[in-house]
Order: C-alpha cells, then structure tokens, then sequence
C-alpha cells in the first residue's frame, strides 16, 4: 500500500473513502471535544513499571520498541545491544521505551531480570525504561492463544500488534516531554553509528513544514519518524481500526488524511507532483540505518525470510 493519495486509484475506492471520512474525523479529534472514549488519548494510562530511573524524562527522541514473546527465539537482546553501542546514545537526547506486551508472568519476569542484568547502566542512567501495558486496555480477542489455524491466529496477532501501537503511543505522549518518536520493533539491528547519521537528516528536514513522517528503513513500519503532535491521532486510529487492517495501511491513512493539501496543489503536474509531494512529506534517507533479523515472528508458525535493506 502506497503512503499517500495513490490509494483512490485502488478498486475498493467505496471502502477507502470511508476509511478516509473516518481518518479526517480522527485529525480533526481532540480532547477538549466532548467525545468520551473508552481508553481514549484523554485517559491516563498506568503501565506496570518494572524497572525505571528517577532521571528527569526529557528527550528530544523517544524510541519505541513493542516486544512480544516468541515460541523459541528472543531478538531483544541484540537490537538493544547495537541500539547501545552507539556513543550519541549518552547525549541525553534519546531515550529508549521497550514495552513487553505479551501477558505471560514468567516470560515477563525472566525478561525484566535479563534485561537489568545486561543493560543496568542504561536503566540507572534513564536511557532505558521497561514497561508492560494494562491487561484491561486490550480487547478480549486480541488476548487468546493461537489456535493453529491459520486465518484466525492472523486476525489475533494483527489485532494485538495494532493494539500494542495504540497502548505504546499513548503511553509515550502522556507521560514525556519530546519531540520526535521512533518506530522501532525487536528484532533489528542498527548500522553502525546510526544516531549520528539520523540527526543530521532531521536537522536538515526538520524545518519543512509539510513532512509527514520520515523514514529510516525501508521496510514496513520500522524506523519511521513521527512528530510528538501526531501521536495521539495515530494511537486512536490503531485502537479504533485495530481488528479490521494491518498497522502500515493505518499508517498509510494517517498519511493520506495529512497528505491532501499536496496531492491537490494545482501547481504541479500529476508526475511531478507525486515525487515533490514523496519528498516534501515523507522523507526518506539514502540507505537504511535498520536491518530486520527476525525469522521467527512472534505469530506462531510464522517465518520470515531475510530481506537485505
């Protein structure tokens, strides 16, 4: 799915347009409004914290990573590793949120006493916190066990990774003081000195005014770049779509309700207009700064092929 206007030239026009009506309702949602959601961006979250530092929770980065438990493979460790040997990690200006979103108690209490084990520096300094969501914000289909059929253990995993989106975003807007938020998921690595190759990138888009989201990887949702403003919006849309599509056509119309000022602009011709509207509201950097790793998928059975980015 392409990530802008492209989407009306797709045949279900009827089912994206309302999709679309429904987009725009959400940019123009706020919480002064009236309206009184259930779990909405208004409502205060309070996710179990198993381990965080009092260091004063400002950053101009916050890097998010949802991690779900895996039959027989665990990626965590050696995403936080590259993310951490970076040397710009100790400028202060990031801060790295991994949410272990799978309601399993061992796994999670092996998990916790890992991670502080391995990354205790990070934590006592505030470049690491761990949390895990409220059982309570997800609904109750999201929450079973794959059942070994294939479609139905889709349709769960998908609602519970739309879900997680929602819970993290949240989470992240409410309680810090940012500006920009990093997609990242748990089974990447970092090229070397990424941090230093991706601020200059935002220094030098960051003024632009139109940018939408930038991108760090081409793959998926890894690595895209929102603005702290934009986060509620997205989070009420994965909650709201969560068991109807998948997280990047979200992402894709969170785009397309953004993005309509471009499209329309009568000054470009429509070849033109799609590569200045590509640069000007999505930019993309030149070779990827996140490589996927995982075969194994947190969906049961599932197996990744290694794409190189």
């Amino acid at each position: 799915m392409k990530p802008y206007h492209h989407l009306f030239k797709n045949k279900l026009i009827i089912i994206i347009l309302l999709y679309g009506v429904l987009t725009y309702i959400f940019l123009n949602y706020n919480c002064s409004s009236n309206l009184d959601i259930q779990g909405s961006g208004c409502k205060e979250l309070s996710p179990q914290y198993h381990f965080k530092s009092s260091i004063p929770n400002k950053r101009r980065t916050i890097i998010g990573i949802p991690s779900s438990k895996r039959k027989n493979q665990t990626y965590l460790f050696q995403t936080l590793r590259t993310l951490f040997e970076d040397k710009d990690v100790l400028t202060n200006k990031y801060m790295f949120i991994v949410m272990l979103s799978t309601f399993d108690v061992a796994w999670k209490t092996s998990m916790v006493s890992n991670l502080q084990m391995d990354f205790s520096s990070q934590i006592h300094s505030g470049i690491l916190q761990i949390i895990s969501p409220e059982m309570h914000f997800y609904p109750q289909e999201t929450l079973q066990a794959f059942r070994g059929e294939k479609r139905k253990d889709y349709l769960i995993w998908r609602s519970k990774q739309n879900m997680d989106y929602a819970y993290l975003y949240r989470y992240v807007y409410q309680k810090f003081n940012f500006k920009y938020f990093l997609q990242l998921e748990d089974d990447v690595i970092a090229t070397s000195s990424y941090l230093s190759k991706m601020e200059p990138f935002i220094q030098k888009h960051e003024y632009l005014d139109e940018w939408i989201f930038m991108h760090f990887c081409r793959l998926g949702a890894i690595a895209k770049l929102f603005r702290k403003s934009d986060m509620p919006v997205l989070s009420e849309m994965f909650q709201s779509f969560y068991s109807s599509i998948p997280c990047d056509w979200i992402i894709s119309l969170f785009s397309n309700g953004k993005s309509f000022g471009c499209a329309l602009d009568t000054r470009f011709s429509t070849s033109k207009k799609d590569s200045i509207c590509m640069w000007k509201l999505f930019p993309t950097i030149n070779h990827s700064l996140f490589q996927h790793i995982g075969v194994e998928s947190s969906l049961l059975g599932k197996k990744n092929s290694m794409i190189r980015i």
